[in-house]
């Protein structure tokens, strides 16, 4: 939205459109979304105010059948809330006269912020019957009047305002997912009587689209003739849904059959008794793509009324000898389920599922509007932290030197005239 007298532009430069957030919502930890509101001017203007407003909405929303047999009774549930709504004053005129007014020349001007967000927001969730959406909004209002009553007063003020959609992906903490230790393994230990005992390890506990999963199996057999037939892998997603304002609640489920990587294959043919008694294999299945049919959606259980949980099914075929008989063989599947954390797409491609490793920022050239000697008014303000530029920059002023020529505070001396660096032949 932009004011319709308005000849300048208003942006928001975000250093980081994606922030995350580590570990569990209950955890006192805090994140930092930082950037600046940019203003180019066209003419001269005489601000009052420049704020941002950060913004943070819920939409859930689907249609349930009516009963059986009745056409046109479908019923549609919709809830719209908004969680969080904070404004963050960057300048504020005081209302005592218009000296106290901030008056800027033609140009560009930056104006750089931090805003410190909580561990306990719900992450970003894009479904189709369930949205949690982010965005912050800049409003920069400036004074037409400069003394003058001809112009009406509707028009002695006007507003530009920008907008940046931002995204906050939740991540495990940090010794989850650090070279060391790449993900938490999952063991389990399963028995069935007078069959087989079962020991599964799920080398991650976080795991994201795209990447590799390896799983290890181990069959102890506690009888004679058990034969390995098949092993099929499963994620299914579990989504759950409600509206307690009108008592509504929606849960659905959605499988991905997941494909083994590597010489393995679904057949196993393994006769336990020709291998000495037990049996162990090493799985790697390749995780869905998020834009695969089913959609595939990270876990998130920050938000109340939205849940989306995955578990990891390991379907194993047994077969042996069946009672009485001497040739004839029954076969039984057994399942297994173990919950996993499903990342955002956003942090793909990581080597490790190693989201700690700084990000790589490419080379930019730097704002020659912008000056180094800027000073930064730095304050709080209902939690938040925002900068405020105070001085403009002035291309036209020379640094401060002394009689000589001099610089008034010259810089520090290099290395090399302070230590002796030894050479050393090549």
């Amino acid at each position: 939205m932009r004011s319709f007298l308005s000849k300048n532009r208003i942006a928001i430069d975000l250093v980081e459109p994606v922030v995350y957030l580590r570990g569990l919502q209950d955890q006192a930890t805090h994140t930092t979304i930082r950037g600046a509101v940019k203003l180019d001017l066209k003419d001269s203007a005489t601000i009052r105010s420049i704020s941002l407003r950060f913004l943070g909405n819920s939409r859930t929303t689907w249609d349930e059948d009516g009963p059986s047999g009745v056409i046109g009774q479908s019923k549609r549930y919709d809830s719209f809330k908004s969680f969080i709504n904070s404004v963050i004053p960057i300048y504020q005129a005081s209302e005592a006269g218009l000296q106290q007014q901030l008056v800027l020349p033609p140009g560009r001007h930056r104006y750089p912020f931090e805003i410190c967000l909580p561990n306990s927001l719900p992450e970003s969730v894009d479904m189709s019957e369930a949205k949690v959406s982010y965005k912050l909004i800049a409003t920069v209002e400036d004074d037409k009047r400069q003394n003058s009553n001809v112009i009406p007063e509707f028009l002695k003020s006007s507003q530009d305002t920008a907008e940046a959609a931002i995204q906050l992906v939740r991540l495990p903490s940090n010794a989850d997912l650090t070279n060391d230790n790449s993900g938490e393994s999952i063991t389990s230990h399963h028995h069935q009587e007078n069959l087989c005992d079962f020991d599964i390890t799920i080398e991650k506990s976080a795991i994201s689209p795209g990447s590799l999963l390896p799983v290890s199996l181990q069959v102890t057999p506690l009888m004679k003739g058990i034969r390995i037939e098949q092993i099929h892998g499963r994620l299914q997603e579990r989504r759950n849904l409600q509206i307690p304002e009108q008592q509504a609640k929606r849960s659905s489920e959605k499988n991905h059959f997941l494909e083994q990587k590597g010489p393995s294959k679904n057949a196993v043919k393994a006769d336990l008794d020709s291998l000495g008694g037990q049996w162990g294999k090493r799985i790697v299945f390749a995780m869905p793509e998020s834009q695969n049919r089913p959609k595939l959606h990270h876990s998130t259980d920050a938000h109340p009324e939205i849940s989306v949980q995955h578990w990891l099914q390991l379907s194993v075929w047994v077969s042996c000898p069946e009672p009485g008989t001497k040739n004839k063989r029954m076969q039984k599947s057994l399942v297994f389920d173990n919950q996993i954390n499903v990342l955002n797409q956003c942090v793909a491609g990581h080597a490790n599922e190693d989201c700690v490793a700084l990000p790589i920022y490419q080379k930019a050239a730097r704002d020659p509007s912008i000056s180094k000697n800027q000073t930064l008014n730095r304050y709080m303000s209902g939690g938040y932290r925002a900068y405020q530029l105070v001085e403009p920059c002035n291309p036209t002023v020379q640094p401060v030197v002394n009689q000589d020529g001099a610089p008034l505070h010259p810089p520090p001396p290099e290395y090399n005239d302070i230590f002796e660096t030894p050479q050393v032949s090549v």
